[in-house]
């Protein structure tokens, strides 16, 4: 999971929950990522990364900043609004949006 703090424009946390990663190449810090499919050269370099048997059934996402890229391949993305605490629970969450492979 990776979670935005609240600020004085949005009160509540949003989350990038991600389910079924069998790879990741991310960065520590992203300032207004744009989440997106990732290309098929993006792919590539998460199935090199990836445990055995990752293939179809996961989906590879790019988080898109100025600063740079981030990469995800999983069976699963949601993105979460949720409460005002940075370290709180995803359990009083809405989704905003959804994707699964």
């Amino acid at each position: 999971m990776l979670r935005a703090t609240s600020d004085s424009d949005e009160p509540r946390c949003i989350d990038l929950h991600f389910e079924g990663v069998a790879a990741a190449q991310l960065g520590t810090r992203y300032v207004a990522p744009e989440v997106c499919l990732g290309t098929d050269e993006e792919r590539a370099v998460l199935e090199a990364l990836a445990q055995p048997g990752a293939g179809p059934r996961h989906i590879a996402l790019a988080l898109r900043t100025e600063t740079g890229t981030g990469l995800v391949l999983c069976r699963r993305v949601r993105v979460l609004r949720g409460g005002t605490d940075p370290f709180g629970e995803l359990e009083d969450s809405d989704v905003l949006w959804s994707h699964r492979a």
